[in-house]
């Protein structure tokens, strides 16, 4: 009774290190009380897993790869992370948790001169002295992992070569210590063995972090590039303006002038007419805002002028002017926004873009619909580019979660009635802050 009510201890708390390593690792998708539902969930799926695989083999890979897939479908439905990274991690957390406990299997075995097979079947005070050394090994292992973790994205085939090592020590591992339990002699070589291809997995584990920090810092080049870009084409964009108002100056002059001379011949009536042709013309092909914010005067105004030529009509309804954001964010997240919905327009019948910008108490709202030819959703659920060169483009939409992210905000998109809808919630923190002291003051 003892020794199963020590291995039902032993497999709670196995179970409880690994899980909540995943849940750290990769963080939830869902709030409470959904959280504990799904864990609790995956946390019987591995008790359950156990009570049907023999306990006693805990080195069959059959069950090892049962819980393999578990987690990876924990990982995948109930917690964030690319797909790639959870299987690998799924994989890689089940194969140290085989090699710890078949190495220090053979450790204690060969150290007290005792055979591994006794070591497994035989309850006493070495063996939970043994089994206790493995989890306490397993839990400060899965703490050094959490602290070399890189939130990084990888492509398939970065991470594949990387996926095959653990997989492949799975099964290796089971043959070698199969061949332990019939031949008990050779336990020292297994031991060797096995604390090699433990090593050879720490170092897949280092490869896999030093390739996630590459591609993380590739990332930020990338998104640090295409703001670049934003902000030259604005510059750009800014310098045709100030000619076309340089131009618009230098004829007002002379329509001044004209009008001057009617009125001094008293040709009231010509004046008249002249005055309203001046006001029938629009020459200048950019519409001026007063936000109260001149960064994102000049962005909108800038897209408005595009919308103009392409005949996109737009709608907007800006009653904030998004002062606690910073300027090259402001110009980086509308400049990428409004592109982004220019580009849908483009191919769109009704050719329509509303943008809201209205605070919320602490917050504000920012919503930005534009009519689509077809759903956009439905072909491209995960907003990746349609771009030729997918290595330049596509960190519009990451330029945008980044911001979010930095002001504490969310971000929802979805498509109602032939409109593409994207809305985010940005935390302003100097209205928050000033609510917070304005409280004090009154208390």
């Amino acid at each position: 009774m003892i020794a199963y009510m020590f291995e039902i201890f032993i497999n709670i708390l196995e179970n409880g290190i690994i899980v909540d390593f995943l849940n750290r690792y990769f963080g939830f998708k869902y709030d409470k009380p959904k959280r504990y539902i799904f864990t609790l969930i995956v946390f019987l799926a591995l008790l359950l897993q156990i009570s049907l695989f023999n306990y006693y083999t805990p080195l069959s890979s059959v069950g090892t790869y049962v819980a393999v897939a578990i987690l990876f479908l924990y990982s995948n439905f109930c917690l964030n992370g690319q797909c790639v990274i959870q299987f690998f991690i799924s994989v890689f957390i089940m194969t140290a948790v085989t090699l710890i406990a078949s190495g220090t299997i053979l450790l204690f075995s060969n150290i007290l001169g005792s055979d591994a097979c006794n070591m497994i079947t035989t309850f006493g005070p070495i063996r939970i002295i043994a089994v206790l050394f493995t989890k306490i090994v397993l839990f400060y292992l899965t703490r050094i992992l959490l602290r070399l973790k890189e939130g990084a994205k990888l492509e398939l085939s970065e991470i594949l070569p990387l996926i095959i090592i653990p997989l492949i020590s799975l099964l290796g591992i089971t043959f070698i210590m199969d061949a332990t339990y019939l031949y008990p002699a050779i336990q020292t070589i297994v031991l060797d063995a096995v604390l090699i291809i433990f090593a050879v997995n720490l170092v897949e584990y280092y490869l896999f972090v030093h390739i996630s920090k590459e591609n993380k810092a590739k990332i930020g080049h990338a998104l640090l590039r295409q703001q670049y870009d934003s902000l030259r084409d604005n510059m750009e964009a800014i310098h045709v303006i100030y000619q076309e108002i340089r131009a618009e100056r230098h004829d007002m002059k002379n329509h001044l002038l004209s009008l001057v001379v009617l009125i001094q011949q008293h040709e009231c009536l010509k004046s008249q007419h002249y005055i309203e042709q001046l006001l029938q013309q629009d020459k200048v092909s950019f519409q001026i805002l007063q936000t109260g914010n001149d960064v994102l005067d000049a962005v909108l105004g800038l897209k408005l002028a595009t919308c103009r030529k392409e005949s996109i009509k737009v709608q907007l309804n800006l009653q904030d002017a998004l002062n606690f954001i910073e300027p090259t964010e402001i110009s980086a997240l509308f400049a990428n926004i409004m592109d982004n919905a220019i580009d849908a327009c483009r191919q769109s019948a009704e050719k329509r873009i509303e943008l809201t910008i209205v605070p919320q108490q602490s917050y504000v709202a920012v919503t930005i619909r534009n009519s689509i030819k077809y759903s956009v959703l439905s072909a491209n659920p995960t907003l990746t580019t349609t771009k030729p060169l997918k290595a330049e483009h596509g960190f519009g939409i990451r330029n945008i979660q980044r911001i979010v992210k930095k002001y504490n905000g969310l971000i929802d998109y979805y498509e109602s009635e032939n409109y593409f809808c994207l809305d985010i919630l940005l935390e302003n923190m100097q209205s928050k802050n000033e609510s917070i002291h304005s409280r004090n003051k009154v208390l």
